[in-house]
């Protein structure tokens, strides 16, 4: 059935007060610009966070561990049972993270939120090799490891992840019946799509080679990235006129040795959190919950980006260099 957007009026209503909470530019400039751990702490515990003895790198992981999981669960709580596909989304990115790192012996990295239990998935690795995984995700996991032992090349192994994990998520959004979250999932694919044209023109791979990691499903078909590459067309036309058209007159550049990659980096992301903020102009619905939850992964990765260059002693303009559009 379609999404009702009354369903959501409850959910709604819970994420316009938890948004005045969210770290805008004037909070995130406090933050970086605090004269004392003590005062980035109190910051941290006025948004939301939680209260920590002192600033470690150890304890502002668990902080931020914390505070994710009850993100999800207070989400979960809000959302009515059967439109739980849409957090599923979401949680489908935790589970390839968690296949990833574990194919390539980094279990210390697994999260405990996707739809896959770590302690499951951690059975499956050493006992089944992924058999039991559903579907396509077991199918593209098992592939992924065969192709890391195979090849030796762990970024083969993560695209033939990557594109599974877009596939699925598209399909979970389509089964969703959120043109919202649809919407999401195509510009999300995009800046994948994006990215790895980027990269891989930058170190000089060639058409063949894009054809194997490039993933269908975005506003930018296959065969229009494929017709591009066969005739040699820009980057930057390839995208001109949609939501990722600054960050590819950047790309362009870049992909060609000429531009910045940190930059362009930023553009991307920027532009995923700016379709997500447009939520905000949705009285009610499934769009602000979806937007607010986007708006706070956005939001712990700038927290790390901040209290990491704390801890480490990285200068205050060279953090704000790294830091995306704030909230606001």
């Amino acid at each position: 059935m379609p999404i009702k957007d009354t369903d959501f009026l409850t959910a709604t209503m819970v994420i316009r007060a938890l948004e005045r909470k969210l770290f805008d530019k004037e909070r995130t400039a406090r933050l970086c610009e605090a004269r004392s751990d003590d005062e980035a702490l109190r910051l941290l515990a006025e948004c939301g966070y939680e209260a920590m003895p002192s600033l470690t790198a150890e304890g502002f992981e668990k902080a931020l561990g914390a505070s994710r999981r009850e993100l999800y669960e207070l989400l979960s709580a809000n959302l009515p049972g059967e439109y739980a596909v849409i957090l599923d989304v979401f949680r489908l990115l935790t589970d390839y993270h968690n296949i990833k790192s574990l194919i390539k012996g980094g279990e210390s990295l697994l999260l405990d939120l996707g739809r896959v239990p770590v302690k499951e998935l951690l059975v499956q690795y050493h006992e089944f090799a992924f058999t039991r995984l559903p579907g396509v995700m077991g199918e593209a996991a098992r592939d992924a490891r065969e192709t890391l032992s195979r090849t030796g090349d762990p970024q083969a192994s993560d695209f033939r992840l990557d594109r599974a994990c877009l596939g699925e998520m598209r399909a979970l959004a389509e089964a969703s019946e959120s043109a919202f979250l649809c919407g999401y999932v195509r510009l999300y694919t995009d800046v994948y799509n994006l990215r790895s044209l980027v990269r891989a023109q930058r170190i000089g791979k060639g058409p063949d080679y894009l054809r194997l990691i490039l993933s269908p499903g975005g506003n930018v078909g296959l065969a229009r990235l494929a017709a591009a590459l066969q005739s040699g067309g820009a980057i930057e036309d390839l995208f001109s006129g949609g939501a990722l058209a600054e960050a590819a007159e950047v790309g362009g550049p870049a992909s060609r040795g000429e531009g910045s990659l940190t930059e362009f980096e930023k553009l991307c992301d920027d532009a995923l959190l700016f379709y997500a903020r447009s939520a905000r102009a949705v009285a009610f619905g499934e769009q602000p919950l979806i937007g607010y939850l986007l708006e706070r992964e956005a939001e712990m990765t700038m927290l790390r980006t901040v209290i990491g260059g704390r801890l480490g002693g990285v200068p205050v303009n060279q953090v704000k260099e790294r830091l995306r559009a704030a909230y606001g």
